[in-house]
């Protein structure tokens, strides 16, 4: 079993008075957030406390059953046992021009080309300092095991009810920069959690369960020409290991864009999907995104119909990412696992970071038509969650020499080994393996979300996320759908499969 920690300071109003209850392991943000970013905590809050706004009627009855702490037993505790790194990659780590650029280029500029705008990360490290202590530690922190932190592949497994022995035809990752040790780290994480081997076959590369194709003029391996970046390396282990952890009998894809350029990724993209149809089609994951541009429409018919795509709605809450808001793309938002002493699941609440929103240029699908809470006119995102709060990330291996790196990491964001590693860059690659584990191989976007937004009203098949660790940016959870967490996440492997189907028995 997993060791987990839960992390959120929880609130219930009773009677109009709200009740704090802290619980373990609050998110000590890195000297690296800079204190002008109003959509994550500063590092001189830590020890306050995030307010939950439960929507439910009974909220002291949902707080004991969820989360199995007792009012009676509420107390502070303050502790600084973790600490959160964001990736040289991320946005957070981009200079004040470039942020106001990515934020701002598109809107004054209509004629903006796609080049002159760069995706980010959408992942963070959680890093493990001085043990936690305080009057709750006993009831919320499971016994210390030895061993890489984090979900594993099996906990994830039984989390989205996913068989052990899943996964058909090829799944495809779309990342920037090179990552030499793309086998290497994927078989280290293989081989710790017992999973097939998978690895690139240089005799015949159809055989492989890994295929890379950089972003070269033939697409082989050769990757000379590319950098390496520690960020994107990272980004691209989290992805690869992911998908493997899932669906371990299926073929990845693995397609290296020559830079993080839009102009970069999108050709890319056309690597992936020529690849994909070669295999037999299947799902694209994309992790990355920048902010919205007005021109961004035009760049939605790039996502042909044959595969499903993907991708990461972002790491600040209330914030909007293209190519998340296409509608041509299932946009992943993020949600927390808290779990019991045991390592048992105790509930799924939202992620005051997950991004999400309204576009401002992208209109109203006909899939998000009639939706419960949908701001009229406008895509809304994200349509669907999975697990990506850093304090439930996936213990990932990664090994990159940072002197290799274009990024030169802190000592803090080192690709040193096992790393413990949530946001939505998590979420994205997890929802794409459970699409690929569902095999009901689907070539229209549309039609997937389609059967996602009809089965939002059956708990067998999507869990609504009703407890919140606090608003993410401006959005709060709500019944039904909501721009924090979609429609949810998924409950089983039935989570997209057409309402004609029986659903599984609720578990």
């Amino acid at each position: 079993m997993r060791r987990s920690r839960v992390s959120h300071h929880l609130a219930v109003l009773t009677f109009g008075v709200a009740i704090t209850t802290p619980l373990m392991g609050i998110e000590q943000q890195s000297s690296t957030v800079p204190t002008s970013d109003t959509n994550r905590q500063k590092a001189s809050d830590i020890g306050t406390t995030y307010r939950i706004q439960n929507k439910l009627t009974d909220k002291h009855a949902i707080l004991t059953a969820e989360f199995n702490v007792p009012l009676q037993e509420v107390d502070l505790v303050t502790t600084t046992s973790t600490s959160v790194q964001y990736p040289t990659s991320d946005r957070i780590n981009s200079s004040q021009g470039e942020v106001l650029m990515q934020l701002t280029l598109g809107t004054k500029h209509p004629k903006l080309a796609p080049g002159q705008l760069q995706a980010h990360t959408n992942y963070a490290i959680l890093r493990r300092n001085a043990p936690p202590s305080g009057p709750l530690v006993a009831a919320v922190v499971p016994a210390q095991v030895a061993g890489p932190e984090g979900e594993t592949p099996e906990s994830l497994r039984a989390v989205y009810g996913i068989p052990p022995d899943a996964g058909i035809g090829a799944i495809a990752i779309v990342d920037a920069y090179a990552y030499p040790e793309a086998d290497n780290d994927l078989e280290t994480f293989s081989t710790q959690f017992h999973l097939p081997s998978c690895r690139e076959n240089k005799d015949d590369e159809t055989k492989g369960c890994l295929q890379k194709f950089p972003q070269t003029a033939d697409h082989k391996e050769d990757i000379s020409g590319i950098a390496i970046s520690c960020g994107w390396a990272g980004e691209s282990a989290l992805d690869l290991q992911a998908v493997h952890a899932l669906i371990p009998k299926a073929k990845l894809i693995y397609v290296q864009a020559r830079s993080n350029s839009y102009d970069d990724l999108f050709v890319a993209l056309k690597i992936a999907q020529q690849a994909l149809m070669d295999a037999g089609g299947g799902q694209i994951s994309m992790s990355w995104g920048g902010a919205e541009f007005e021109t961004e429409g035009q760049f939605d018919q790039k996502f042909i119909d044959g595969p499903l795509y993907f991708a990461s709605t972002g790491d600040h809450g209330g914030d909007l990412l293209y190519p998340a808001v296409s509608p041509k793309v299932i946009a992943v938002g993020g949600t927390t696992l808290v779990r019991k002493p045991t390592g048992e699941l105790n509930a799924q609440t939202s992620w005051d970071s997950s991004g999400g929103g309204a576009s401002q240029f992208e209109p109203l699908p006909g899939f998000q038509l009639g939706i419960e809470n949908i701001v009229a006119g406008k895509r809304n995102v994200p349509d669907i969650s999975a697990d990506a709060n850093p304090s439930s990330g996936m213990a990932v291996y990664a090994k990159v020499p940072k002197d290799s790196c274009i990024d030169h990491p802190s000592p803090e964001q080192e690709l040193n080994g096992w790393l413990e590693i949530g946001g939505t860059s998590l979420a994205a690659p997890l929802m794409a393996a459970m699409a690929n584990a569902a095999g009901h191989h689907r070539t229209l976007v549309a039609k997937e979300l389609a059967a996602i937004y009809v089965n939002r009203n059956n708990p067998n098949r999507i869990k609504d996320i009703v407890v919140e660790t606090g608003p993410a940016g401006g959005n709060h959870v709500l019944a039904g759908f909501d721009r924090v967490t979609g429609v949810g996440t998924p409950s089983s492997i039935s989570f997209d499969a057409d309402v004609s189907q029986p659903a599984p028995p609720k578990k």
